[in-house]
């Protein structure tokens, strides 16, 4: 089971994919270092690394694109 919280305050998208790839090994999620520095505000609890990235697509306007384990956000 995972849970963690990033709220309250801005955080950037690189350091929000660092603590996702943290709790979990399976898949592991990036972005171009560009889009790094966008900022946003999130919460997830028990979201699979797949939901948390189309969330943050979304959220973004980013594409989510999957090879093997690693999602990549990008433009």
């Amino acid at each position: 089971q995972m849970y963690f919280r990033l709220a309250k305050v801005d955080e950037q998208l690189d350091h929000i994919l660092h603590a996702i790839n943290l709790r979990q090994t399976e898949i592991h999620l990036q972005s171009s270092p560009e889009l790094g520095k966008h900022v946003l505000t999130v919460s997830f609890s028990e979201d699979s690394p797949e939901k948390m990235a189309e969330l943050i697509g979304l959220a973004l306007n980013l594409k989510c694109t999957r090879n093997q384990n690693i999602i990549t956000l990008s433009e």
